[in-house]
């Protein structure tokens, strides 16, 4: 259900067939609609209901956490008793996926206790890829408006590297991000 994935489907409907493998509970799927375009488009689109199949070949995973906001008042018992199984972390990652595969996520990373996000156990981890996508997140869209502005002989001129490292800690309480 969230904006994101939506908007990344569409994306990637554009691009030569892939195969694009959809993980969602039950009644949080995909809409048909946008399914259905990804297929009209020459993609294979797969869909499975849990974190427990091999995902060994799969080269990216984007994880968004399930949104407890979409649940009613008479849902939140079944928002609990699936939210944990949908925890991308360390231990799926090394179990079901290659050590090649990366994994990224649309952020903000809620990353407090119980939040049902992308774990914090994958920070340091090379195959985790959300700290480069916040690192060129603001260099892209620089580009694309000064695209839209056509100012782009401006960008070569201004340009720089960007500096990504690993953070050696990172949660909603360090001070020294």
């Amino acid at each position: 259900h969230g904006r994101t994935v939506h908007s990344l489907i569409k994306l990637l409907s554009l691009f030569d067939p892939l195969r694009i493998t959809l993980v969602s509970p039950p009644g949080l799927e995909m809409p048909r609609h946008l399914i259905d375009l990804v297929a009209s488009r020459g993609h294979r689109v797969e869909q499975r209901e849990s974190l427990a199949n091999d995902f060994g070949d799969l080269n990216v995973i984007y994880t968004t956490r399930i949104q407890k906001e979409r649940f009613t008042d008479e849902m939140s018992e079944t928002f609990a008793g699936i939210s944990q199984d949908f925890i991308v972390d360390r231990a799926f990652l090394d179990k079901r996926c290659s050590p090649t595969t990366i994994v990224m996520h649309p952020l903000p990373r809620d990353s407090r206790p119980g939040a049902n996000d992308l774990n914090v156990d994958l920070n340091g981890d090379p195959r985790l890829a959300i700290f480069r996508q916040a690192d060129n997140g603001i260099p892209m869209r620089m580009a694309i408006f000064a695209n839209l502005l056509r100012v782009e002989d401006y960008i070569e001129r201004d340009a720089q590297d960007v500096r990504w490292f690993v953070p050696p800690t990172f949660g909603v309480d360090d001070r020294t991000l």
